[in-house]
């Protein structure tokens, strides 16, 4: 499926398990628990999508584009990161300790709480320190079409 256009794609709960989805556009697409474990994203356009839940075990997502992208509770042992945009990713919850070629920088453009579980060697870092504060001092949750932040108070479930 290399180059496949799923914008918009309402795949809450698929079995995407080792799907080549290279270069796939899924802008908008609605994946959240979707089993992504050891699917290939690299260089695919993510943006604004919901992967609330989502398995991404092992995921290779070098260069993938996950702008505006929701992981609240994602799992991402093992995934693969290197080079990926996380400007403006929710990620509440998600399972980043484990995840390969990772850093500061695309942390510091990302959304990140002190819920989001770091690997340790970035978690201690100051500027993180200082993104989770300035992230956790938003009230309200961004809306996933705009990533602008509605005004409503965060759920304590997230």
């Amino acid at each position: 499926m290399r180059r496949t256009d799923l914008r918009g794609a309402g795949l809450v709960g698929a079995n995407l398990r080792g799907a080549l989805l290279i270069g796939a556009n899924l802008e908008g697409a609605d994946l959240g628990a979707a089993d992504l474990s050891a699917a290939h994203l690299t260089s695919a356009r993510v943006r604004r999508v919901n992967l609330t839940g989502a398995r991404l075990e092992r995921a290779s997502m070098e260069g993938a584009d996950l702008e505006g992208t929701w992981m609240v509770h994602a799992c991402l042992k093992g995934a693969h990161l290197t080079g990926a945009s996380l400007k403006d990713a929710y990620l509440r919850k998600a399972d980043l300790r484990e995840v390969g070629g990772l850093e500061i920088d695309q942390l510091l453009d990302a959304r990140i709480h002190s819920a989001t579980r770091l690997p340790s060697r970035l978690a201690s870092d100051q500027r993180i320190e200082a993104r989770i504060t300035e992230c956790e001092a938003v009230q309200g949750l961004p809306t996933l079409l705009t990533g602008e932040w509605a005004p409503e108070p965060l759920p304590d479930r997230l």
